[in-house]
């Protein structure tokens, strides 16, 4: 186990927030279902609807990125259970869908020290897909998880997570 985890969480966290295109807003400590990110952001982006791609609606639709990093000093498969449970009520909570929803990537990176090995597996096979149907909502929302094992300097996604790892390779 890394043996200063939380020094190291905390420049990971400074890392990601630096690397964060201009769109996205950024919070410190935000809570969702009762546990802290140590980072959360946001990119929301609003376009007016055109019928066939060329005729306006005079209807505005809107995609959401939500970037969160939570730190897991030590990650085993009880806690991948628990926390894979935990991203499922974020997506659920977070995601803004209405009739003019379209799509939502809610991405949680989870930082640990230390990573049981089937747990990477594990992960690997996971995945949580929402379709919104009218007339209330529309649209789709999408889970990525990424696990970064700081003490090995690897990244383990799931099955949507690979354009998540892709973001971070170079600060792990």
């Amino acid at each position: 186990m890394i043996p200063n985890f939380s020094e190291t969480f905390v420049e990971f966290c400074n890392q990601v927030e630096r690397t964060l295109p201009k769109q996205f807003s950024c919070a410190r400590m935000i809570e969702h279902n009762g546990r802290v990110a140590a980072l959360s952001a946001e990119f929301s982006t609003s376009e007016k609807k055109k019928l066939m791609g060329l005729m306006p609606t005079k209807q505005v639709t809107h995609c959401h990125e939500f970037r969160m990093i939570y730190a897991v000093p030590m990650m085993d498969l009880p806690a991948l259970e628990e926390w894979w449970q935990f991203a499922c009520d974020v997506q659920k909570e977070i995601v803004p869908a209405d009739p003019m929803h379209e799509f939502s990537m809610v991405s949680l990176i989870f930082v640990s020290g230390q990573v049981d090995p089937v747990v990477a597996k594990k992960l690997k096979n996971k995945a949580n897909e929402l379709r919104y149907h009218a007339p209330k909502s529309s649209g789709w929302s999408s889970l990525r998880v990424a696990l970064v094992d700081l003490d090995r300097h690897k990244i383990y996604v799931n099955r949507m997570g690979g354009p998540l790892r892709d973001l971070i390779k170079n600060l792990v």
